[in-house]
C-alpha cells in the first residue's frame, strides 16, 4: 500500500498495538531536503504518508465495523538522528507488546 504510493518512504519496521501503532519509516531521498517542505498539497511527505496510511486503514475497518472510530487527529512523529536513536527506536518498537501490561489503557 505505502510503497506503491510513497516509493521515497521504506517500513523499516512497525508494531500495531489494542490502541496504537509505532512506525518506523525511512526517506530516501535528498537529504539536505527539509522534512516539512511543503509539498503541491501543501503536506508534509510523513503527514500526506500518514495521512493515507490512516484513511486506507479506516476503510478496511469500516467494511468490517462500520462508523468504526479509530484514529485520534493527529500524530506523533520524531526525526531519527543517529544509529544509536535509531536502534533505541527499533528496540522500543520490537519490546512494546511486552510491556502493554504497562499500559495505563491496559485492560486484561
Amino acid at each position: 500500500m505505502l510503497p506503491q504510493r510513497f516509493p521515497e518512504i521504506r517500513l523499516e519496521k512497525y508494531v500495531v498495538m489494542p490502541n496504537h501503532v509505532h512506525l518506523l519509516l525511512m526517506i530516501d531521498r535528498d537529504p539536505r531536503a527539509h522534512r516539512d517542505a511543503p509539498l503541491q498539497s501543501g503536506r508534509s511527505l510523513i503527514s500526506q504518508t500518514i495521512g493515507y496510511f490512516k484513511m486506507n486503514a479506516s476503510k478496511k475497518a469500516h467494511a468490517i465495523e462500520p462508523g468504526l472510530k479509530l484514529w485520534q487527529r493527529s500524530f506523533h512523529d520524531h526525526i531519527v538522528r543517529n544509529n544509536e536513536d535509531f536502534r533505541r527506536i527499533w528496540e522500543y518498537i520490537d519490546t512494546n507488546p511486552i510491556k502493554w501490561h504497562e499500559d495505563c489503557f491496559f485492560q486484561p
